[in-house]
């Protein structure tokens, strides 16, 4: 797998854990145009958090680096984040902090 294969994994597998503490009809559903958070999110400020958590935890495993997730939390007050957003988000992170794979 590449580096972006890597993340969208590491982030479908977050949301897994998430859908495990939702109700049903809260669930995300593993596709690239899922909404995240933002404008249109399904998620509650806990789920996000639950979330980022999951997916920073995920990312550190690997790449072995810790990359926060916050600022994309608040930036997405106006905006919609998707699981591909939040990809290309953590890809260009972890490139920053000199990851390769």
């Amino acid at each position: 797998m590449n580096r972006h294969e890597l993340i969208t994994k590491a982030i479908y597998d977050a949301i897994g854990e998430v859908n495990g503490m939702l109700e049903p009809e809260q669930a995300l559903e593993k596709s690239p145009d899922t909404i995240l958070f933002g404008e249109s999110g399904k998620l509650d400020s806990l789920a996000i958090v639950n979330l980022m958590i999951a997916v920073e935890e995920k990312i550190e495993r690997i790449f072995s680096r810790t990359v926060s997730l916050m600022d994309a939390v608040i930036a997405a007050e106006n905006a919609r984040w998707t699981v591909a957003a939040l990809a290309n988000y953590i890809e260009e992170r972890v490139e920053l902090v000199g990851v390769g794979r």
